[in-house]
């Protein structure tokens, strides 16, 4: 079911009431190849992305995060 994680992740900033505004740069294309960069500032930076980022994507991440509990 590799359709089932965008969705829940992307519900994480709706569940946890937090504001949101999204605005693209008046150059960006939807569905153009392209390279997403976060800065972590806070745990919601993955859920985040997938709300934002419609197209399909995947990460890479230090393998110290999979020793979070709940998270990893």
């Amino acid at each position: 079911m590799p359709w089932v994680p965008g969705p829940v992740m992307g519900a994480v900033p709706l569940v946890t009431l937090s504001k949101r505004t999204l605005t693209y740069h008046p150059r960006y294309r939807h569905g153009a190849v392209a390279m997403y960069m976060m800065n972590h500032t806070s745990v919601l930076d993955a859920g985040v992305a997938c709300w934002a980022i419609k197209e399909a994507f995947c990460g890479i991440q230090h393998a110290h995060h999979f020793k979070v509990p709940v998270y990893g």
